[in-house]
């Protein structure tokens, strides 16, 4: 998953490239920030039956400071806009790509958690007869 970070790399370039106006890319970025405040806000929310926590803490953990890397990268990418500096855009960009790889972690880890539910699912279910849905 790059999607997130690929957009924000393009928007940079076409601030830079004057095709879009610094209202259209502050705009686009408050619209983010927005979106994953509430996706935060969501996962602070989340309850979780307390046999699970255990199993799915870390990729929560990884989601949680992958939100939070975006949301900082794109801070800076507002003061970017306003200063122009180098810096602040490389350093936005390298907080995003680190967001972005945690984002990855916790998916990788939630796609192995649904695994191992499913492979225990069809397993019990073979042990009491269960053959699947009628062709």
């Amino acid at each position: 998953m790059s999607g997130p970070l690929e957009e924000l790399r393009l928007w940079t370039l076409e601030l830079r490239s004057q095709d879009i106006e610094p209202s259209e890319f502050l705009g686009r970025i408050e619209a983010r920030q927005a979106r994953l405040s509430r996706v935060l806000e969501e996962l602070e929310r989340l309850e979780i039956p307390q046999d699970m926590e255990a199993e799915v803490r870390e990729e929560l953990l990884a989601g949680r400071h992958g939100i939070q890397g975006f949301l900082e990268a794109l801070t800076l990418l507002r003061a970017w806009e306003q200063n122009r500096d180098s810096e602040d855009l490389d350093r936005a960009l390298a907080l995003a790509t680190q967001a972005n790889s945690r984002l990855n972690q916790a998916v990788s880890m939630n796609w192995r958690t649904f695994q191992t539910y499913q492979e225990a699912a069809e397993e019990f279910l073979a042990q009491v007869g269960y053959e699947g849905p009628s062709r």
